[in-house]
């Protein structure tokens, strides 16, 4: 069983792009078979509980286990599909260890996104896959992941 994990800032923006999550997820089950896939939110921690109140408070345990959940599968996948829409420290990091790590990555993003310069610098072979809009990152997840 192929395990994929998806990742992405835009990703977890609660109200907003939920429907993106199921975008992803709904497009990879219909068009592959003997997938796992693993979205952040399976862990119960991505919610306004884990607010840094000032810059040098330590990381509460929740903030600490949500990183070792995402570390653990980030390690533990054979594909990371990551939507890199909305820059972001933590996603840099995710896309940083599954890179050095040896993991393969597919990237996507909005054409209007403003998307890290230094994610476009360092990319080699892999390449962002650019949507317009949901409807067509829809037919492109389609087409890669067809069976």
């Amino acid at each position: 069983m192929k395990k994929i994990f998806i990742i992405g800032a835009q990703i977890q923006i609660k109200n907003n792009n939920k429907q993106l999550f199921n975008i992803y997820k709904n497009a990879i089950e219909k068009n592959s078979k003997d997938v796992q896939i693993v979205l952040p939110e399976d862990i119960k921690i991505h919610s306004d509980n884990f607010q840094l109140t000032t810059p040098n408070a330590s990381l509460s345990d929740n903030v600490k286990e949500m990183a070792r959940y995402d570390l653990q599968q980030i390690l533990s996948s054979d594909l990371i599909v990551a939507d890199v829409s909305r820059p972001s420290t933590g996603l840099g990091i995710e896309i940083c260890t599954a890179l050095s790590n040896k993991k393969e990555v597919l990237f996507f993003a909005n054409s209007k996104a403003r998307v890290s310069m230094l994610l476009i610098g360092y990319m080699d072979k892999n390449k962002i896959n650019w949507y317009k809009n949901k409807k067509e990152l829809k037919i492109k997840l389609n087409k890669i992941f067809e069976k």
